[in-house]
This record gives structure tokens, C-alpha cells and sequence, in this order.
């Protein structure tokens, strides 16, 4: 990838460290919601996974 780019490119490096810090933030949040759900943890953490989310 060439980081290069400029800052108003839609793929700009610094976009996709603010989605992929807003993907992980969510990813920590949506865990203890999942667990006081009672379903199988794995079973939805592994098909989140899945779909990319």
C-alpha cells in the first residue's frame, strides 16, 4: 500500500487507523455484552468473526 497518499484520499492511512481503532473498540465493548446474553461465547464470537465485524 503506498502511504503516500494524500490526507483527503478516502483511503488515506489516517482513515483506516481511525476505522480499525473503531472496529477494535467495538469489538471490546460487544464481549461483555455477548456474555450476559447466556449464549455460546465462541459460537458468536467465531461468527462475528466471520462476516468481518
Amino acid at each position: 500500500m503506498n502511504l503516500d497518499l494524500p490526507r483527503t484520499g478516502f483511503l488515506g492511512s489516517k482513515n483506516l487507523t481511525k476505522w480499525t481503532r473503531l472496529r477494535n473498540i467495538l469489538r471490546a465493548t460487544h464481549k461483555p455484552t455477548l456474555d450476559l446474553k447466556n449464549e455460546s461465547f465462541t459460537e458468536v464470537w467465531n461468527s462475528s468473526r466471520t462476516f468481518g465485524m
